[in-house]
């Protein structure tokens, strides 16, 4: 089982990094932005039209659901 489990993950986290560049690269954005951390949620908050500081409700664990629903509906408005 455990042999599997690692593979999955890879694959997973190569899918995720692929579909965040990509919707960078649609904003017209550079794609490398979205790999480093801040500087990339950064960008993002920018892309969806939020304040920098909703990166900072992000950090307050069981309350960033709503401000994470809140950036996925701007993410869907945005395209």
């Amino acid at each position: 089982m455990d042999r599997f489990v690692l593979p999955a993950l890879v694959a997973f986290a190569a899918l995720m990094f692929g579909a965040v560049w990509k919707i960078f690269a649609k904003a017209g954005e550079k794609g490398w932005k979205s790999l480093v951390p801040i500087y990339g949620a950064l960008v993002f908050m920018r892309i969806v039209g939020r304040p920098w500081w909703m990166f900072l409700l992000l950090c307050i664990p069981v309350f960033n659901l709503f401000p994470y629903i809140m950036l996925c509906i701007d993410l869907a408005r945005a395209f």
